[in-house]
């Protein structure tokens, strides 16, 4: 093999390790789970509940997840309550005077509109509605949105947040969650 051939050898490797990092740096996700980190959020945050405001619980669980591909980065906000049987009827009775939701199918840019109500795996999930909770930025669906599920069966109530600037369109609201939210289907 020639020196040239040799040199060449290198700087192709060097420069398929350099694309390779800089691809790894920055793709990839965050998830955070502490308790302290969702009152923090909440205090900007008008929208999702804040702990003080719950009712008591049996169980409570977090999570944010962050999700960066190269210039494309999300932020998803989920907090799963666990109440008791009576509790949890009586917090689920009251969503529907403390949320406005979401009536009318969702449309982005596609010709297919998205029916702001789905099931995945025990949960009902319902749309917040984008025109009462617009923000100041006029962020709305699909950049900025807010589900609400209830899950009889484990008598849970979950509170979703995504927000990405640069998102155009959602295929499949259920599928969303999944992918975008980080959400288990149990």
């Amino acid at each position: 093999m020639s020196k040239g051939l040799k040199i060449l050898t290198v700087v192709i490797i060097v420069l398929c390790c350099a694309i390779g990092g800089i691809v790894w740096l920055f793709n990839g996700t965050i998830t955070k789970t502490n308790l302290k980190y969702y009152e923090k959020y909440t205090l900007t945050n008008d929208i999702m509940p804040n702990l003080e405001s719950l009712p008591e619980y049996e169980d409570i669980r977090f999570k944010y997840y962050h999700k960066n591909n190269f210039i494309f980065e999300s932020d998803a906000y989920t907090l799963i309550v666990t109440y008791d049987e009576e509790t949890y009827q009586e917090e689920k009775d009251k969503l529907d005077q403390k949320y406005y939701f979401q009536e009318e199918p969702l449309n982005d840019w596609t010709t297919v509109p998205k029916e702001p109500e789905f099931t995945l795996g025990t949960f009902y999930f319902r749309v917040l509605s984008e025109e009462a909770y617009r923000d100041e930025y006029h962020n709305n669906y699909p950049q900025k949105i807010y589900f609400i599920g209830t899950s009889d069966v484990t008598n849970e109530i979950a509170y979703i947040e995504f927000y990405d600037i640069d998102l155009d369109l959602i295929n499949s609201l259920q599928e969303f969650l999944v992918r975008y939210c980080d959400w288990e289907v149990a």
